[in-house]
């Protein structure tokens, strides 16, 4: 199957603020329950476009038309994306873009992956121009959000709020990086091939990277894999799906 990877949604990353930012986003991060929302201004202080992280479709538009209530799109992928954590639907939240910039956009509109969507701005009493974005694993859930310990609105799906260094891969030949705030993500991988080197026994396969995760298979020595992604020395071969990264090799 051919897997979609989920890259940084803008040409420039130019990060004003990050889920721990003390301006406005602790209320978010450390409540319960909590998201991780950043603040995104692009190259500078104007209103860069914000792209399409893989084929995504509109779930629910909010404040449109509404001076007392901040634009917001909730985007949801088509289908299972590549993370640096995994294979999963992804959902998310983003705010501030001007109402003449969503005038046209509707619930169910699929924008595909790369392609531009809107543009930062400042609706809602934003005092600057940036896109706030906050993201999670699984698809929308009920009206996309809800109120935390701390009064902050957080973002829900049918998985969990996620950091954004978790998801988001940086496609090198698409993103350039002018200010990451010290997140670090990672490059975006090509799919490589692979073949399994455990002479006289079978390789565990597991739900997460971790031994301490449990087993969901058993490949035999020598068979063919595709590895998509790597983390702390394990390999992404599937849909919860990891294998130890050193019992795979080039060649049979």
């Amino acid at each position: 199957m051919a897997w979609q990877y989920l890259i940084y949604p803008f040409k420039v990353m130019g990060i004003s603020q990050t889920y721990d930012g003390s301006y406005s986003h602790r209320k978010y991060s450390t409540g319960n329950k909590k998201d991780y929302p950043i603040d995104e201004a692009g190259a500078d202080t104007g209103r860069d476009y914000m792209y399409a992280p893989a084929d995504v479709v509109v779930k629910k538009i909010y404040g449109r038309g509404d001076s007392g209530k901040p634009n917001t799109i909730w985007l949801q992928t088509r289908k299972k994306v590549i993370t640096p954590i995994g294979i999963f639907y992804v959902t998310g939240r983003v705010t501030h873009m001007s109402d003449a910039d969503i005038a046209n956009l509707k619930v169910g509109d699929v924008f595909r992956a790369k392609e531009k969507m809107f543009r930062e701005g400042t609706d809602g009493g934003a005092t600057g121009n940036h896109i706030h974005m906050t993201w999670g694993t699984g698809k929308f859930k009920g009206s996309g959000w809800s109120a935390n310990s701390n009064g902050a609105y957080v973002l829900t799906t049918t998985g969990s709020n996620r950091k954004p260094e978790k998801l988001f891969f940086v496609d090198s030949g698409f993103t350039r990086i002018r200010d990451s705030r010290g997140l670090k993500f990672e490059k975006k991988p090509e799919p490589k091939t692979r073949y399994v080197h455990t002479p006289g026994s079978r390789l565990n396969v597991r739900k997460s990277y971790s031994v301490k995760s449990e087993v969901v298979g058993k490949l035999a020595d020598k068979l063919k894999v595709t590895v998509y992604a790597r983390r702390n020395g394990w390999s992404l071969i599937g849909v919860k799906k990891w294998v130890a990264s050193r019992y795979l090799k080039k060649t049979r």
